[in-house]
């Protein structure tokens, strides 16, 4: 499997080359939106909200590189220092994480921790990089959140609010 390495302060992580779109530099912040991130950058027109270092166990780390992922539709920036490279990493290399790990480190590779964006829900908002973004986008996006919840709950109410919220969005189309 290949993964693209960052160095993140005192440690490097490795996310799987497939999961990035891209690897820009960093550059000016904008605001940030919410507590999970250090600000937002440029990216394809829009805002990418770019999650703080010290949510990756790196509280300090100079940000130079962001990877571009996507996590649930919504694109998030993983911080790097620098960008190492992309490595093939053998299946047979690969460890489990120490029992005490959170849910986002899924593996190590000698001294390199394997991320997984999708676990990192929970210790980013997602709702707060989708406020980032325009109106529209942040309304389908809840739309969307609320008919799939309500599709695993079988809840009728939750589905509701989600026809109520696409009605009320094409009205004011």
């Amino acid at each position: 499997m290949r993964y693209l390495i960052l160095e993140l302060g005192k440690i490097k992580i490795a996310i799987q080359v497939q999961r990035v779109a891209e690897v820009l530099r960093a550059g000016a912040f904008g605001p940030a939106p919410g507590s999970s991130y250090i600000g937002t950058i440029g990216w394809r027109g829009l805002p990418l909200s770019v999650i703080d270092p010290a949510l990756l166990r790196s509280a300090g780390a100079r940000v130079g590189v962001i990877a571009a992922v996507e996590v649930r539709g919504v694109p998030l920036g993983i911080p790097g220092e620098r960008a190492i490279g992309i490595s093939e990493i053998p299946e047979e290399k690969l460890k489990d994480p120490p029992p005490d790990s959170e849910a986002w480190i899924t593996g190590l590779a000698g001294d390199t921790w394997l991320v997984e964006p999708d676990a990192l829900v929970g210790r980013v908002d997602l709702g707060q990089a989708m406020c980032a973004r325009d109106e529209r986008e942040f309304m389908a996006w809840c739309r969307q959140a609320l008919a799939e919840m309500a599709e695993r709950r079988k809840s009728r109410s939750l589905k509701k609010a989600a026809e109520a919220l696409g009605r009320e969005m094409e009205e004011k189309a």
